[in-house]
């Protein structure tokens, strides 16, 4: 398991034990030559303490209002206790009743209806939860008991037994005006009237009555029936007074027993959830964003995460720094900072209907990273009797590390190395960032051999490259090709390597990698149709640049190149293929005879008048025997401008062309049946 896999698993569980367990799998999987040791750190910051490093995961709250009195609620659904209460507000007027509540999973606003004093009837409104304060749409001009929304944001909303006339009726409401259409009586139980969506077989399920309860459900769309019975398993406790959906055909309802409970679209009731402080009329749950840092250091993880309530969208993130995470079905995202700034993330929902929707936004910090360096230098081997001193960056806090264990009490820049290993430090900055040098000392100490083949190494296919290492007494050399020679020359490609060994038997080896430039092999392809725009084809794997000549004074360059003639003719095509090593030229002779010209005819059969033209000519045909005609005209570039194919089949033919073109030569080709001709068109 990689680290950077570790430190995903123990940040994802919230580790708080298995401390040194954890420890020995990270050390036994580190490679001592490149390590992180920043990420070491951080590590065991996670381990010992965990608590309080992220924000909290954000449960989703179930709001309920109070049809008794001004209050508002909100449930935790972690724990199932009151997070929020508050009186909500509309300018201008006291709230003295809510009814029901719902979330809009399209405009993503928290719908109300509500009731004021001095206004006869029950209005309805928009209401930021965080604040409580009610913005008013409009009178709805009945009593409605609850709303809900149908997946594509349309309003339903279901009056109560005391609405005369239309009790107990559902009404698709306008969210804009509070206008409403009268969808479909119901008229099943007494009292309750509640409605909720179930998102995943487009029906509306609906609770009535109080000592007896009715549970039925019917299509979201026109004409809303049938109404199916809905058999109840387990104990209601009485009247329903709202339903939110949770999805996989699971509800919450709020009774008038001041209950949660789950209940599922079979009928069957679950046991008491929460005792709620008042009998909790209308429920949504808008999603809820968290934000779970404000500084951290290049490298490290930070997250929005969301829970997305009644929400079904995508998620997207911008980051601040160019970048951006797209999660559907929305959720939480995860990113890393490469480099230091601040900037201000932002969380959105985007759906078809309104597109995107910023619903919060955090600000963060990114801190420089130390720069660690340690000499006597990156990858250098040390073959000495004695010790050796490695001197690192100076500044912030220092930690010496072998093999991938802390030394202890080794903090200072400079560290006397007797022992052979791979040694790294790393650096915390006052900021509190860490890092490692980039790539660790490997100390041996003996009279370890120094091998180094150089540079990787391009040649041009025949040509040889020779590499001789340098000897000590006693050294013996042993290649991949099998030689024992300090030289060795190469012409083949491939990848190369030597050990080399001393006379005590210590080993180096290295190795270089051999490119060999292959001679482009290109064959001119064509492609006469249409004639007499040609396509050619270099058909060369092996060169890098292709340069044409097509026999008639014009060039082009590339693999894939059209050409147009403007007269008959044997041409010589010349194509030259080169890349970093070579120039190759090849021939092709190519003849065209498709042009007929300005006052020939196919077998006088086809004459174009006027020509030179305006744009506007006669395309007259007697042919020998009656058959299909069509024709195509194309400027010099080949592009097609006019096109016209007949169905008919008859031996005479008058077609009026009309040409908007600029002045200068075009083709036009005609076919008829199976004989085809191509003439030049002059436009003055």
């Amino acid at each position: 398991m990689p680290i950077e896999s570790i430190f995903s698993y123990i940040y994802r569980k919230n580790l708080k034990t298995n401390y040194f367990t954890a420890l020995r799998e990270l050390n036994s999987h580190i490679r001592m030559k490149k390590f992180n040791l920043r990420k070491l750190l951080f590590l065991l910051a996670v381990l010992a303490p965990l608590s309080g490093l992220v924000a909290q995961m954000p449960a989703p709250l179930i709001w309920g209002t109070s049809p008794f009195q001004d209050s508002m609620w909100s449930v935790d659904t972690s724990s199932y206790s009151v997070a929020n209460r508050m009186g909500p507000t509309t300018a201008g007027f006291t709230v003295t009743k809510m009814q029901s509540i719902n979330y809009d999973p399209v405009g993503h606003d928290v719908y109300i209806v509500y009731e004021v004093t001095g206004v006869a009837g029950r209005l309805l409104g928009k209401m930021d939860v965080n604040t409580g304060v009610i913005t008013q749409v409009g009178n709805l001009g009945m009593k409605f008991a609850t709303i809900s929304f149908r997946k594509d944001g349309q309003m339903f909303g279901v009056t109560g037994n005391g609405q005369l006339p239309n009790p107990e009726t559902l009404f698709l409401i306008d969210k804009n005006t509070a206008a409403t259409t009268l969808a479909i009586a119901l008229g099943n139980g007494a009292d309750g009237e509640i409605i909720s969506y179930n998102y995943d077989d487009d029906m509306f399920y609906h609770w009535s009555g109080n000592s007896t309860m009715v549970f039925e459900k019917f299509p979201a769309n026109t004409p809303y029936t049938p109404v199916t019975n809905i058999p109840t398993v387990g104990v209601s406790s009485g009247e329903t007074f709202g339903a939110i959906y949770l999805g996989n055909n699971n509800f919450i309802i709020s009774n008038i027993s001041s209950q949660f409970k789950h209940v599922n679209a079979n009928g069957s009731y679950g046991n008491v959830l929460f005792n709620a402080p008042d009998d909790m009329r209308g429920m949504a749950m808008p999603p809820r964003f968290a934000f779970d840092a404000d500084t951290v250091c290049p490298g490290d993880t930070v997250n929005w995460f969301l829970m997305p309530g009644q929400a079904r969208d995508t998620a997207v993130y911008h980051w601040g720094d160019g970048t951006s995470t797209t999660v559907f079905p929305a959720g939480s995202a995860s990113h890393v900072y490469a480099s230091a700034g601040n900037f201000t993330t932002y969380a959105i929902l985007k759906n078809d209907s309104v597109g995107e929707d910023t619903m919060t936004s955090a600000p963060i910090r990114i801190f420089a990273l130390p720069l660690v360096n340690i000499l006597p230098g990156a990858d250098t081997l040390i073959c000495l009797a004695d010790s050796v001193n490695l001197v690192a960056s100076n500044g912030g806090t220092s930690q010496w590390y072998m093999n991938g264990t802390l030394l202890a009490g080794d903090t200072v820049p400079t560290l006397t190395v007797t022992t052979n290993g791979w040694y790294n430090m790393t650096k915390t900055n006052l900021n509190g960032c860490s890092d490692s040098a980039a790539v660790g000392i490997r100390v041996t100490f003996g009279d370890q051999p120094f091998v180094d083949l150089g540079a990787d190494s391009t040649i041009c296919d025949g040509d040889t490259v020779c590499i001789t290492l340098p000897t000590i007494p006693g050294e013996t050399f042993l290649w991949s090709t099998g030689s024992t020679n300090n030289t060795e020359c190469l012409m083949a490609a491939g990848a190369y390597s030597v050990l080399a060994m001393d006379s005590v038997g210590c080993t180096e080896s290295d190795t270089v990698q051999l490119t060999v430039v292959a001679a482009p092999n290109p064959t001119i392809g064509t492609n006469s149709l249409p004639c007499p725009t040609i396509d050619f084809v270099a058909n060369d794997p092996n060169g890098l640049s292709w340069a044409w000549d097509f026999g008639d004074g014009g060039t082009g360059t590339g693999a894939n190149v059209s050409h147009t003639y403007t007269a008959n003719g044997t041409y010589t095509i010349t194509l030259v293929a080169s890349n970093s090593c070579f120039n190759i030229t090849v021939n092709e002779i190519l003849t065209i005879n498709c042009i007929i010209g300005i006052d020939n005819s196919l077998g006088n059969a086809v004459r174009i008048s006027p020509n030179p033209s305006n744009g506007d000519l006669m395309l007259n045909a007697i042919l020998p025997s009656a058959t299909s005609l069509s024709y195509a005209i194309r400027d010099l570039s080949g592009r097609l401008l006019l096109q016209k194919s007949n169905d008919d089949v008859r031996a005479t033919w008058s077609e009026a062309i009309h040409l908007n073109a600029a002045s200068g030569m075009y083709f036009l080709t005609v076919k008829a049946g199976e004989d085809m001709a191509v003439y030049r068109l002059i436009i003055e």
